[in-house]
């Protein structure tokens, strides 16, 4: 199956230009796979080939950015709808689905190829059926990945039952169209530079702490080692119930458990600053709101500092979190970020700049996923997902998703910066320190 320029259900240009944001997100990809986003959906019964390929050529007419590659034309980056191939679809039996992953957050998607590559891992013992999705991050994000697994099971679901029906999205605006008027123009110019200023003089003022480098390597030779980790319902009700008690989010006390954890492993005899990176789902504050379904990077990150001890209280820090997280959201900075992410990520890259850190830890969270869970003759069990982040050697990561009343929560870091031993022994103290707060 080709897509063209003359396809009635595909109706953009041949060729058009990435922003700048794209253009970061590809730079990124160039580095093993940096910044994509993976994410498996582990289903109850087992799902064929043939089932999943017609889905697939179903999806892909679908949504309109499934059917682009990015391509390179005299040092400027181009997506392309030109001559598009088929998702790349693998089949794998009887294998851990963590081995995948652990793989695929070590690939890049190539120039000249589609944007989007799909697993089926299939445990015919257990009769599980694992879908697991690589996609560019300059197509896609956190949540219209996430409801894109939504899309595929009710596809498989619909078609079995004889009842699917095709439609096909529009191609929404990128993001940088959909900004407020106030980060448009001159005054988005002006705003945007006084961001960078700010960013820059608030960072050389903390100096936020960074965990110790254990052996370092040049950044093609960086790897992303990811564990994963669950939180049953008892305990993730428990959490929930703890966070409305001490006027705080979800969200903020896993930013200070994670916190905590990496002070630890820093310096626990010493006050340190850390910064954290939280990701936001722009959707909702873009006009006209976007649905989730939309494929899209509709995302951005704030960055909160915070001063840490050993005789920091967890609930404190997370209120000190929930706090500086309600800040940031009040300004233009989640849009200012935007705006600068390719100078941003193209400094950190250069081999000149000596001032390479990247935040301390960084905490993408997706929140309360409230799918479905029987698909026709399929269930699903759980969804997780990750973006990996294996050039980015200083910093500890989490991704977390709730569904079905649990946590699933992925833990990464970036080999040999960081040893595997370290990076699990970080996971199990980040889920100690949440652990031990529901006990207060």
């Amino acid at each position: 199956m080709t897509f063209n320029k003359t396809d009635e259900k595909f109706d953009v240009k041949k060729i058009f230009p990435l922003t700048p944001l794209e253009e970061s997100l590809e730079i990124m990809n160039s580095y093993s796979g940096t910044g994509n986003i993976i994410t498996t959906s582990c289903i109850k019964g087992v799902l064929t080939e043939k089932k999943l390929r017609k889905t697939l050529d179903y999806i892909q007419i679908k949504h309109p950015r499934l059917q682009l590659k990015i391509i390179r034309l005299k040092d400027c980056y181009y997506f392309s709808n030109e001559n598009s191939n088929k998702i790349p679809l693998y089949v794998v039996k009887n294998q851990a689905w963590k081995t995948i992953v652990l793989e695929e957050v070590n690939k890049t998607i190539t120039q000249d190829s589609c944007l989007i590559r799909v697993t089926l891992a299939i445990s015919e013992k257990e009769r599980l059926s694992y879908i697991i999705t690589t996609i560019h991050h300059a197509i896609s994000d956190s949540i219209s990945t996430i409801f894109l697994h939504k899309d595929i099971l009710t596809c498989i679901q619909q078609i079995e039952e004889n009842n699917f029906k095709l439609t096909v999205l529009p191609l929404i605006p990128k993001v940088e169209e959909n900004l407020p008027a106030s980060m448009k123009g001159w005054r988005g110019k002006i705003k945007t530079i006084v961001f960078i200023w700010k960013y820059t003089i608030k960072d050389l003022w903390f100096k936020p702490s960074i965990l110790t480098c254990e052996k370092n390597a040049p950044i093609h030779n960086r790897r992303c080692y990811i564990t994963h980790r669950q939180i049953d319902e008892k305990i993730t009700q428990k959490l929930v119930a703890a966070c409305r008690k001490n006027n705080t989010t979800v969200h903020a006390a896993l930013c200070a458990s994670i916190l905590l954890s990496v002070f630890h492993e820093i310096n626990p005899d010493k006050s340190i600053i850390m910064n954290c990176s939280s990701s936001v789902d722009l959707r909702r504050r873009l006009k006209p709101v976007l649905e989730n379904e939309h494929l899209g990077e509709y995302a951005s990150v704030l960055e909160t500092y915070h001063t840490v001890g050993k005789d920091t209280d967890f609930w404190k820090l997370a209120q000190n979190v929930k706090k500086e997280i309600e800040q940031e959201l009040k300004t233009n900075n989640l849009f200012s970020v935007l705006l600068v992410a390719k100078k941003i990520v193209k400094s950190f890259f250069d081999t000149k700049n000596i001032y390479k850190k990247w935040s301390t830890v960084e905490v993408i969270n997706a929140g309360k996923i409230e799918f479905p869970k029987n698909y026709g003759n399929f269930m699903l069990e759980d969804i997780n997902l990750c973006s990996p982040i294996g050039a980015f050697n200083n910093v500890f990561s989490i991704a977390i998703v709730t569904y079905n009343k649990k946590m699933l929560i992925n833990f990464q870091g970036s080999t040999p910066y960081l040893s595997e031993e370290t990076v699990e022994r970080l996971s199990n103290n980040t889920l100690s320190h949440l652990f031990s707060s529901l006990s207060e």
